[in-house]
C-alpha cells in the first residue's frame, strides 16, 4: 500500500527538522538550537543542563527578554510585567525564572519529558520576543551591536578598498546560516568576522557568550579573522566568558578598548589607510 500523502509530508517535516536542530556541547550541559526562527532569523536557542540522573533543567538564559525594547522596565510591576507573563502562556504553571515570573524562561522536567518541554518552552520564547512589548514604555538608547558596527563604518571609511556589512549571514557546518554582527570585506575578500556580545545581567551575558560561541566554533570562515567585542570594560565580565570566546575567537576585546579594535581590522585588512 502506497503512503498517504499525510504520511509522506509527515515524514518530511520531521526530517527538516532532524536536520535543522543542533545539539553542541557547552559548559555543563547543551546548547540547543531549533529550526524556529525569531524576526531577525536567528535561531530559537535553549540550554538544557542535567540536574541529577532522571530531572533537566531548559532555558533561555534570559535571550528572550534582552531581545525586546523596553526591556530594562522588567520588574517594575507594570504593564510590560504583564505582558511578559501573559505570552508565556501555559509555561506560567511552570517554575518560570526564580520567582515565576522571572527574566529567563526556564523549566524543570523529568528527563522523559525533554522533547515536549523543549518543545513549550520554545514557543513560549517566540510568543515573548514577538509580543508588542516595545509600546509599553520609552525604548533604550542604540543597541550595542549598532554602536559596534557605527564605530567599524567610521574605521574602515579610511580605508579605500576595505568595504563593511552589516548583519551578514555564516554558513554553519550544518548548512543553516546565522547572522553576524559584521563583516569586513577587502576587495570583497572577507578579512573579519565580527561579533558584538553585551547584556546587562548574567544570565544575557552568559546567552551572549553561547551565540558567539556556537557560530565561531561552527561557522565557515575560511581565512577570514573573528572579532568578539564584549560590551564594557574586563572587570566587567568574568573571566571564564571571554576564556571561552577565546578558543573560538581570532580576538577578545572589549569596546573600551578602541585602539586595540582599530589595530585588530588594520592588521586583517594589512592596508595602509589614506588621508
Amino acid at each position: 500500500m502506497m503512503d498517504s500523502p499525510c504520511h509522506k509530508l509527515k515524514s518530511q517535516l520531521l526530517n527538516e527538522w532532524n536536520d535543522h536542530t543542533q545539539v553542541v556541547s557547552y559548559g555543563d550541559g547543551c546548547l540547543v538550537y531549533l529550526p524556529w526562527h525569531h524576526d531577525d532569523d536567528d535561531a530559537v536557542g535553549l540550554y538544557i543542563q542535567a540536574l541529577d540522573d532522571t530531572r533537566v533543567r531548559i532555558s533561555d538564559q534570559g535571550s528572550t527578554l534582552s531581545r525586546l525594547q523596553g526591556f530594562d522596565q522588567f520588574g517594575q510591576g507594570g504593564s510590560f510585567d504583564h505582558a511578559w507573563r501573559q505570552a508565556l502562556g501555559g509555561l506560567r504553571t511552570h517554575a518560570i525564572g526564580t520567582d515565576g515570573a522571572g527574566p529567563e524562561i526556564a523549566v524543570t522536567c523529568e528527563f522523559n519529558d525533554v522533547a515536549a518541554m523543549t518543545s513549550r518552552v520554545a514557543s513560549a520564547c517566540l510568543r515573548a520576543s514577538q509580543t508588542d512589548l516595545s509600546l509599553r514604555g520609552p525604548g533604550p538608547g542604540p543597541r550595542f551591536d549598532t554602536q559596534i558596527t557605527q564605530a567599524l563604518s567610521r574605521l574602515v571609511s579610511h580605508f579605500r578598498s576595505v568595504s563593511l556589512q552589516r548583519h551578514p549571514a555564516v554558513t554553519l557546518k550544518t548548512g543553516r546560516p546565522r547572522t553576524v554582527t559584521a563583516r569586513i570585506d577587502q576587495r570583497g575578500t572577507p578579512r573579519l568576522w565580527v561579533q558584538a556580545v553585551s547584556g546587562k545581567k548574567p544570565d544575557e551575558r552568559e546567552s551572549q557568550v553561547s551565540k558567539c560561541f556556537l557560530t565561531f566554533s561552527q561557522g565557515e570562515f575560511d581565512t577570514a579573522g573573528r572579532l568578539a567585542v564584549l560590551a564594557g570594560t574586563e572587570s566587567s565580565w568574568p573571566a571564564g566568558m571571554a576564556d571561552d570566546l577565546r578558543e573560538v575567537a581570532t580576538n577578545v576585546l572589549f569596546s573600551d578598548e578602541t585602539e586595540r579594535i582599530d589595530k585588530a581590522v588594520r592588521t586583517a585588512v594589512q592596508e595602509p589607510l589614506h588621508s
